[in-house]
């Protein structure tokens, strides 16, 4: 570890830590991975992904067993949305270094390619190397959500409540698992423990939330997802998001602008599912709502 510091100082002392000075590093000659590795973060952090995924394929010419290369190549591909050689980045590394964070990844990337039953392979591998990591566990638990699976869910959500019992996203999952089961009892127990604790967290203390004064049908669908709170139902659309299901996303984000009509964060959010569902036009409305409001 001295000594990757030491070179990785040394690097920086060398060619600065402009771009401009590690492309000329590059065209010295320079072998150092490093250079390649610094190089391409400046290029993923300008979203230009094709020239960060050649970079960290350079240092990988030298270095062919560098973790640190794939991870950085893998990420690139990722955000580049092309799974596939995301995934192949990954395991990759997991031969090399199979790491709970390593496998990690690799799940997300599974979910993204709707690879669901492996990817809860891969979470449990990752949770047999660290069996308290709570981003794996609610990652698990999103999975068996997509699947249908609702008792895994709701007991790997119980396990993360066990780990961190005064967070609110546990209960939002575990609610959404007790509802899709038809046990409202439960489900709306576990979203007022939600709700207070969310309170707290941005608020200071718990305020009651005013039914609405008429019935109409608009409203009553909202209701049906369980909460009058639309910011309970901002989180349940991220998590929808982050498992692909855009369609429930869009819904509950409906919801959630229903109850309050003037959170730009809220089109914002609806845009995004709308436009992974190749729904552009309803997108682009979203966009000019959220920006009229945030104004």
């Amino acid at each position: 570890m001295i000594g990757i510091l030491f070179i990785f100082i040394l690097t920086i002392q060398q060619y600065g830590s402009s771009m401009a000075k590690y492309k000329r590093a590059i065209e010295l000659g320079s072998k150092d991975i490093i250079v390649y590795k610094n190089l391409g973060i400046c290029y993923k952090k300008n979203k230009e992904y094709d020239e960060a995924i050649n970079c960290f394929k350079r240092g990988l010419n030298i270095s062919p067993g560098d973790t640190g290369l794939l991870y950085q190549l893998g990420i690139s591909y990722y955000l580049k949305r092309d799974y596939w050689h995301a995934e192949a980045s990954f395991r990759h590394i997991i031969k090399y270094a199979p790491t709970s964070d390593a496998y990690f990844n690799l799940g997300a990337i599974l979910i993204k390619e709707q690879k669901y039953e492996e990817a809860v392979r891969i979470f449990k591998k990752a949770l047999d190397l660290d069996s308290d990591d709570t981003e794996v566990l609610f990652n698990l638990a999103s999975v068996y959500l997509v699947m249908g699976k609702y008792k895994p869910a709701i007991k790997t959500y119980t396990e993360i409540i066990d780990l961190i019992p005064e967070d609110p996203r546990p209960y939002e999952g575990r609610a959404s698992a007790y509802w899709k089961l038809g046990d409202k009892k439960r489900s709306t127990k576990d979203i007022k423990q939600a709700k207070e604790f969310r309170t707290v967290l941005y608020f200071g203390e718990a305020q009651k939330i005013k039914p609405p004064k008429t019935k109409k049908k608009k409203e009553k669908k909202a209701q049906e997802i369980y909460t009058r709170d639309p910011e309970v139902l901002s989180y349940v659309g991220e998590m929808h998001q982050a498992t692909g299901e855009w369609d429930l996303a869009v819904e509950t984000y409906t919801a959630a602008i229903i109850l309050n009509p003037k959170n730009p964060k809220y089109y914002r959010e609806r845009a995004k599912s709308y436009r992974e569902l190749g729904k552009i036009k309803e997108a682009e409305a979203d966009s000019k709502k959220a920006k009229e409001l945030s104004k």
